[in-house]
């Protein structure tokens, strides 16, 4: 459960509390009945439950930590029955455990969204961590009713609760808008985390993003690195509604007067607000070749992180600008290329490269220039000549830039693979001729490699999805031990792997259930969960099966996973009120249709609805534990039986003709085994569903289903010969010893009893006819 061990003095009972076994744990114990908690995790949570109501401030500490810690990593295992200890600790004398007890309410959400007012009070208390937590809590239980009561805290002397604050209003989205203008003031904040916070704040504000770009152009010219760098995401957020706001403050810090970084952040926001009338002026800086070079100094002692080259540098910021203008900077593109190897630095030919590639048709007679970067010793300008090269390929695709990219698939730097792969996925006419080698690079060391390659077999199309089951693979777990530490970068590969499943249709959704049992699959993250959600609200009709459990989802302690399960649910709603409806003998369109015609993969899931429907139905009677089935007849009273082909003649879906195809076909495997065997009906029944549903995967993946009927005929073949070999011929008994061999075989079966089963050469025989009287 990954909970953290408690002080070396908590072994014994608290002072002042009864023993573990005396402890009134019955709501506890309830809890984790209905979570399906395994007993191993039951003794930590009850030595958290002890904790809570210890006399010592760091034991009441160490159990909200760990509950808090509980809540965010394992959501089944918040139990209800704790949360009334949680909200008793904000009455707690001691100061931690307060801050404690206002995080943990946070992690409960949104369980915990009915308490939010309870934590209204600490926003004006004296002590810093509980304004703090108190700010943080509120934006995690999106109580944004209580936007009012938050506002003052961004005028808070204590710069941590103003970025709390901020944060919050981040998380609310466009209903934290009201606070704009309190945003706007902490702009002008001397603290570069506030002006950080607030940036990101404005750009998540909806509609008021665009009303104060003129503000947040005013911060292209601040001094701090972070502070600029965020500004230009924030223009890259919002994008073209606020050119007519900012771009004429951000052309003034174009001038030779500002630094070299004040200018390239300029000319990068002036590319992403798409400021066209501006693109002669953003096409001046290609000549100048200043750096700043502060942020590298800074980045080699540690401070910060360092800027990319164009922010750094206003002749690769122009270029990357004229690349995002559209058309009209595309026109530079020459100017563009004659940069490419003009100066010593060898990433600033990568940025140019790159911004090249960005242009499209524009560029497209300089492609012989970027192929011979494909060369170069720098692993970064290879990188972007493959970035390049695969841009360029969506105008212009050939043989010779195609060749070239495979040849980088197996280049000893993994961001050149990485890349190469992608530019090979944008390749429509020569790509799926090397979609071998695309799939080589599924099982690379790096996953940033893997993620790449996923990718680009999944735009290749048809040909692409013929590898969905390799795919597939890479969406589940590699190590089935919970114990055991996933390979890092395996969560990035298996959402890859989730998206690109869910771009493929018909042959993704055969395999919804690979992806539906993630949602059950405890040991998942929350990101794997959320893709999960994802994947399936996008593939159709197959994956209502799962709206159950992402129903449950609705409830997940991680916000993003609650928001996909909202989406998961919605987008199936209508698609399963109209299978619903599909039962009913009141659909006109069904009652009147004289006949049914449908093709390809839309047939196969409805039959295979059909086939699982009377499966379900006539699985219940298998085995020694089978359920009795009641049947309605049209005369006479009801009929109470376990024979499995008796379930099966009795249903038929009149109002889903195509379903009830798929129904018959199973029906009449039943009906064939019981006129030739007698029994094993019900058997014969789950076989041939199992069949049926593997086939339909294989076919969807793009196997020939001829070559999957060729298949299942070998292999029905081999198992007809091994039970042959095994049963050899029938045996004739002496009838002298008949007597005595029934008395061995009671005794053998009142030994085993009854239980053990028999090769097929051992059954019963009666003599001169050589055929089983027993059950097969």
């Amino acid at each position: 459960m990954g909970v953290s061990m408690p002080p070396s003095n908590m072994h014994q009972p608290f002072p002042g509390q009864p023993s573990r076994n005396m402890m009134p744990n019955q709501a506890l114990y309830e809890d984790m009945e209905a979570a399906e908690v395994d007993d191993d995790e039951l003794p930590d949570l009850l030595q958290i439950k002890l904790a809570l109501s210890s006399a010592r401030p760091e034991s009441r500490v160490w159990a909200l930590a760990s509950l808090a810690r509980v809540a965010a990593e394992s959501p089944w295992l918040r139990p209800p029955s704790l949360l009334p200890h949680v909200l008793a600790a904000l009455e707690d004398e001691s100061p931690e455990v307060r801050v404690e007890a206002v995080v943990t309410i946070g992690r409960f959400a949104p369980d915990s969204k009915a308490y939010a007012s309870e934590v209204l009070d600490f926003l004006q208390d004296e002590r810093v961590e509980l304004r703090v937590a108190a700010a943080t809590v509120l934006g995690q239980l999106r109580a944004w009713t209580f936007l009012e009561e938050l506002r003052p805290c961004l005028c808070d002397p204590e710069p941590a609760v103003v970025v709390a604050a901020l944060t919050a209003a981040e998380r609310w989205g466009e209903d934290g808008q009201r606070l704009a203008s309190g945003m706007l003031s902490c702009l002008r904040h001397q603290s570069r985390f506030v002006r950080r916070a607030a940036l990101r704040a404005l750009a998540a504000a909806g509609d008021a993003s665009e009303r104060h770009a003129g503000d947040v152009a005013d911060l292209l010219g601040d001094r701090d690195n972070a502070t600029r760098e965020a500004a230009v995401d924030f223009f890259a957020a919002v994008g073209t509604g606020c050119a007519r706001r900012a771009s004429d403050r951000a052309v003034q810090f174009l001038s030779q007067n500002f630094a070299a970084n004040i200018r390239a952040a300029a000319a990068m926001s002036l590319g992403h607000m798409k400021a066209t009338t501006c693109t002669s002026e953003v096409a001046i800086l290609l000549d100048a070749t200043c750096e700043d070079d502060e942020s590298v100094a800074l980045s080699a002692a540690g401070v910060e992180r360092r800027l990319p080259v164009h922010l750094r540098r206003p002749d690769c910021a122009a270029a990357r600008a004229l690349a995002l203008l559209g058309q009209p900077g595309s026109a530079y593109a020459a100017d563009v290329a004659r940069k490419i190897g003009a100066s010593s630095r060898l990433e600033v030919s990568a940025s140019m490269v790159h911004s090249l590639g960005m242009m499209g048709r524009e560029a497209r007679d300089h492609k012989a220039t970027i192929q011979v970067m494909l060369r170069n010793a720098f692993a970064p300008l290879r990188e972007a000549a493959c970035f390049a090269l695969g841009e360029l390929a969506r105008c212009d695709e050939d043989a010779e830039t195609a060749a070239l990219l495979v040849s980088r698939l197996v280049d000893s730097n993994a961001m050149v693979r990485a890349a190469a792969a992608s530019a090979v996925g944008k390749l429509p006419l020569h790509g799926p001729g090397h979609l071998a080698s695309l799939v080589l690079l599924f099982d690379d060391r790096v996953p940033a490699v893997q993620v790449a390659a996923l990718r680009a077999v999944g735009s290749l199309g048809p040909p692409g999805h013929v590898y969905a089951a390799e795919i597939c693979r890479k969406a589940l777990p590699s190590c089935d031990d919970e114990d055991e530490l996933p390979p890092v970068g395996e969560e990035t590969v298996r959402i890859a792997a989730m998206e690109v499943l869910a771009d493929m249709g018909q042959r993704g959704a055969a395999f919804v259930d690979e992806l539906g049992a993630l949602l059950e699959d405890r040991g998942s993250s929350a990101a794997i969960r959320e893709a999960a959600l994802k994947a399936l609200s996008r593939l159709g009709p197959e994956a209502r099966a799962f709206l159950p459990a992402a129903e449950r989802l609705r409830a997940d302690a991680a916000e993003r996973v609650r928001a996909a399960a909202d989406d998961c649910t919605s987008s199936h709603m209508y698609t399963h009120d109209g299978a619903e409806e599909c039962d009913r003998t009141s659909n006109d369109d069904l009652c009147k249709a004289i006949k049914d015609i449908a093709h390809g993969s839309e047939a196969r899931a409805l039959m295979l609805e059909g086939c699982n429907r009377l499966a379900d139905a006539v699985a219940v009677t298998m085995g020694p534990k089978g359920r009795n089935v009641v049947i309605e007849q049209s005369y006479g009273p009801p009929k109470v039986t376990k024979d499995g082909v008796t379930v099966a003649k009795a249903i038929e879906f009149k109002a889903a003709p195509m379903i009830n195809v798929g129904a018959q076909l199973v029906k009449m495997v039943a009906s064939k085994t019981n006129d030739v065997a007698g029994d094993g009906t019900t058997t014969a029944t789950v076989l041939a569903r199992a069949i049926f549903r593997e086939g339909c995967k294989a076919v969807a993946a793009g196997m020939n289903p001829m070559d999957v009927k060729r298949g299942m005929d070998m292999a029905a073949k081999i198992v007809l010969e091994d039970l042959s070999s095994q049963a050899g011929a029938p045996r004739k008994e002496d009838p002298t010893n008949k007597n005595e061999k029934e008395e061995d075989d009671k005794d053998h079966a009142r030994r085993n009893g009854g239980r053990q089963g028999r090769k097929p050469g051992d059954r019963q025989t009666t003599p001169g006819d050589g055929q089983g009287t027993g059950r097969p």
